[in-house]
């Protein structure tokens, strides 16, 4: 059985689409959707630079839970900034 292809994402045979994901795979499925969502900012592993806000919003639905982390405050404010930036806030 050879993967099929959701967006960019491989998905292994067993995984049935999204509407159908039973309790085995739901995570799984939503995971690789959510992929989908910013492959077309990736090239391979990496992410064009000018796309970094519309990559990090893309794949957040509502009720998810978000921590920005980094390992130092730069990082940290540049993502939160960039978030606001997308939302309309300055």
């Amino acid at each position: 059985m050879t993967p099929r292809v959701l967006g960019d994402v491989k998905v292994s045979p067993g995984i049935r689409s999204e509407g159908q994901a039973n309790g085995w795979s739901r995570r799984r499925v939503k995971k690789a959707a959510r992929l989908a969502r910013i492959a077309r900012w990736m090239n391979g592993r990496v992410l064009e630079t000018g796309a970094t806000v519309e990559a990090l919003q893309a794949p957040i639905e509502p009720g998810d839970n978000v921590a920005l982390e980094g390992n130092n405050q730069k990082q940290a404010d540049f993502l939160s900034r960039g978030s606001k930036q997308k939302r309309g806030r300055s």
